[in-house]
């Protein structure tokens, strides 16, 4: 009853328009993006064929062994999960990060629902975020990945040390609304 009370004032007081498609979000919970915009993004159920080493999708049903895409061959990383496909609800969600200091309610959920299906990825010793440059994180005024940290801290109760890496160079170019390739060139 609560939760109805603070979407009708949200939508009356603060009407919010969807990052996606413009139409009005009505449940505070979803973030940025509208119910029809989430449902049309896809979020990884654990039933589809992902990459082994990047978490790709690459296929609607799951294969027997691991598979790779061999796209991520040299990325300097063992193992990354996702929780879906980088599009509409999941993608406003994600570029909203970078502008706002706040993880929404169904980007938590998504999180916690990555550390049940993957125990082995959640269960480090230490957590560190992604630097930002120090000019970018004046810009900005805080760090998302310190943020995203933070909160898989809090699910998988292991300490957060955001001090002792640090980036040194900084990136000219802002990463939203870049293609793949351009990505891998910065």
């Amino acid at each position: 009853m609560l939760r109805a009370v603070q979407n009708s004032l949200l939508s009356l007081i603060y009407p919010q328009e969807c990052r996606v498609c413009s139409d009005s979000v009505d449940n505070i919970q979803n973030g940025v993006a509208c119910e029809e915009c989430w449902d049309k993004t896809r979020i990884f159920s654990g039933r589809e064929m992902l990459c082994d080493k990047c978490g790709a999708l690459l296929g609607d049903q799951a294969a027997i062994v691991p598979v790779r895409c061999f796209q991520c061959d040299d990325y300097h990383f063992e193992k990354s999960v996702a929780t879906g496909v980088y599009e509409n609800a999941l993608a406003a969600s994600i570029i909203e990060l970078k502008n706002s200091p706040h993880l929404g309610h169904r980007i938590r959920t998504l999180i916690i629902g990555c550390a049940e299906k993957h125990p082995a990825i959640f269960s480090p010793d230490l957590i560190i975020p992604v630097p930002l440059s120090k000019q970018r994180k004046i810009e900005r005024g805080f760090n998302q990945a310190e943020l995203i940290a933070i909160e898989v801290g809090k699910i998988t109760r292991k300490p957060v040390d955001n001090v002792s890496l640090t980036r040194h160079i900084n990136t000219r170019i802002h990463r939203v609304g870049m293609d793949q390739k351009a990505r891998e060139l910065t």
